[in-house]
């Protein structure tokens, strides 16, 4: 008996050195990281990008984690919490916050937040004119199709106006 509670304590004081061993690994990752963040921003302006996985990135003080297809992002130092649905919109926003180019940064927060109600619209109206196509009323069919044609129209705007503003602030920020 005495062996199996010797050998379950040996046990138990590996696992807690391998647990602070751990805990000591991460904190001390955490800082070097930090300290990769702050002389990269002394250096320059642009700020360190940092792909953790497929699904999160950090560029300099924000982190942009894919979920559900939107990519969120949250800044550092508050809780404000941003919805992107372009990837490459999320990751040129946060590199233009951090170089001082907040114009540029506004206009594609701006026509991402469109893209994505344009998206949504086009669903609801989609809904829609399915259930007046099950219950046959030609004149809702006739009004939902044309707007949904419409939200279309509206949305291949905004989608060509993103790319160009992204292929702008993509120059500007080499």
């Amino acid at each position: 008996m005495e062996k199996s509670t010797t050998k379950s304590k040996i046990v138990t004081n590996v696992e807690k050195e391998i647990n602070q061993v751990v805990k000591k690994i991460k904190k001390w990752t955490r800082k070097e990281l930090q300290c990769l963040i702050d002389d990269k921003k002394k250096q320059d302006s642009k700020p360190l990008i940092v792909p953790i996985n497929d699904r999160l990135i950090l560029v300099g003080n924000y982190a942009i984690q894919h979920i559900s297809n939107q990519w969120h992002m949250i800044y550092r130092y508050n809780d404000k919490e941003l919805v992107f649905g372009n990837k490459k919109a999320a990751i040129l926003y946060a590199i233009c916050c951090q170089t001082s180019k907040f114009a540029l940064s506004d206009q594609i927060l701006q026509c991402d937040q469109d893209i994505n109600r344009l998206d949504i619209e086009i669903q609801r109206l989609q809904q829609r004119f399915d259930i007046s196509t099950k219950k046959g009323n030609a004149i809702h069919m006739d009004l939902y199709s044309s707007k949904q044609s419409q939200a279309n129209a509206r949305l291949m705007n905004k989608k060509n106006q993103l790319e160009k503003i992204l292929d702008m602030a993509k120059y500007f920020n080499r």
